[in-house]
């Protein structure tokens, strides 16, 4: 009877990660939602950090008997079989990737892989040394690309099923079926047209996009102290009386502007995506074929956030909220308008409206440069390092995982 109360107040406290929650959960929240009192709790948990401890031990449990799963399916020669396997699951588990983007101060493939060995996982253990270190650039890469994808459309799938994108007229298939589709895309890429570009022509776009950077306008302020707090609290720590206490003003200065957080947040940031928006459209309508029109919206976010590293965690933090949708924009549309031009969209079993699947398609384009970075800063790697990464990225999304080398 204790070990089943036990499992309930788990499975309760992970119940409120059905979708991103950026702050603190309560005993008292988790014990109401059981049916016991707070005091109870601590007949199965000394304290709330011995909850949380459970907690990853449940979840990085489950996640390393898929992954040793998995990894047996590619001994046994059965790829087709192993990477649907994860995806289900974490599609499946959605709590769990919501809880670890939460309570990972950055969720990379360093953190996960020191996690995950712990419990027994060797399935990385070519890319990185014992102690956590890279040991194949190529292979690490490849890996931030796969898990970076996969996470981005479970996550927008999920955002779909719960009614927070603006997504009106998409349907999704099941999730088995969406598994093998991610999947597939994940090994194959979109082949898309024009997709081979020699490696002198991407190193003549890099200089494209280098050059329509100048004459940024400057970061508003209030995005800068945003930033700061993000960086010094991390995601579940942001609050208004943060923000202006770094900004030296009263909260209620903030408030004759914004109504609240959100809007304070969508609103700054806004500005800033139209303004690259507007940068990443221009350098398109230069380029020559299809291909060259993807890897320009790569690069182009790429050399953006290099120029304003202070915008990557606000990034994350929209890419991963539910609560931060846009709503139309005429700029944004005409954008994604022209995207969808020239790129056929992508099959993961969503249909219904164009403009909208042309858009998710869009968000995954823009979120790769941001992990990429995010990794990056982990590692403080180098610009010539990031931008051969984007070009063997902007080869997978086109080629896929499976592909081997992507020298052109």
């Amino acid at each position: 009877m204790a070990e089943n109360t036990k499992e309930r107040i788990l499975d309760a406290a992970f119940s409120f990660y059905s979708k991103p929650v950026f702050r603190e959960i309560s005993l008292s929240q988790i014990a109401e939602k059981v049916g016991i009192t707070k005091a109870a709790i601590f007949k199965h948990f000394k304290n709330k950090d011995a909850l949380k401890q459970a907690m990853q031990d449940k979840m990085y449990g489950d996640m390393a008997e898929v992954l040793c799963e998995m990894q047996q399916k590619y001994l046994d020669l059965k790829d087709q079989e192993a990477l649907p396997l994860v995806i289900q699951f974490i599609a499946e588990h959605i709590e769990y990737l919501n809880y670890m983007i939460v309570s990972l101060e950055e969720l990379t493939e360093d953190n996960l892989f020191l996690l995950l060995k712990k419990y027994g996982v060797t399935l990385l253990d070519t890319i990185y040394n014992e102690d956590g270190k890279i040991k194949s650039l190529s292979g690490y890469f490849k890996s931030i690309y796969a898990s970076s994808t996969m996470l981005i459309f479970i996550l927008i799938r999920q955002n779909i099923i719960s009614g927070k994108l603006c997504t009106e007229g998409i349907k999704i298939t099941d999730t088995q079926d969406f598994s093998k589709k991610l999947s597939l895309l994940i090994e194959h890429g979109i082949n898309g047209k024009d997709a081979n570009i020699r490696m002198i022509r991407l190193t003549e776009i890099d200089g494209v996009c280098n050059k329509s950077m100048e004459n940024l306008k400057e970061i508003d302020r209030i995005l800068l102290a945003l930033a700061r707090v993000i960086s010094a609290e991390g995601i579940t720590g942001i609050t208004v009386d943060k923000v202006a206490k770094e900004l030296g003003m009263a909260k209620s200065s903030l408030y004759t502007w914004f109504s609240n957080k959100n809007e304070m947040i969508k609103t700054l940031v806004k500005d800033e995506m139209k303004q690259m928006y507007s940068i990443m459209a221009k350098n398109m309508k230069e380029m020559n074929t299809s291909g060259e029109r993807l890897y320009v919206m790569l690069q182009t976010v790429l050399s953006y956030l290099m120029l304003r590293p202070e915008l990557l965690d606000i990034c994350r933090w929209i890419q991963m909220s539910d609560d931060m949708q846009f709503e139309n924009d005429k700029d944004m549309s005409e954008f994604f308008a022209f995207q969808e031009s020239f790129f056929n969209l992508i099959d993961l079993g969503f249909t219904g409206n164009s403009e909208k699947l042309s858009m998710i398609s869009a968000g995954w384009f823009f979120s790769l440069p941001v992990l990429l970075l995010l990794h990056g800063r982990s590692h403080n790697f180098e610009l010539p390092i990031l931008q051969a990464a984007m070009k063997d990225m902007y080869f997978m999304v086109q080629f896929g995982i499976a592909s081997g080398d992507f020298e052109k």
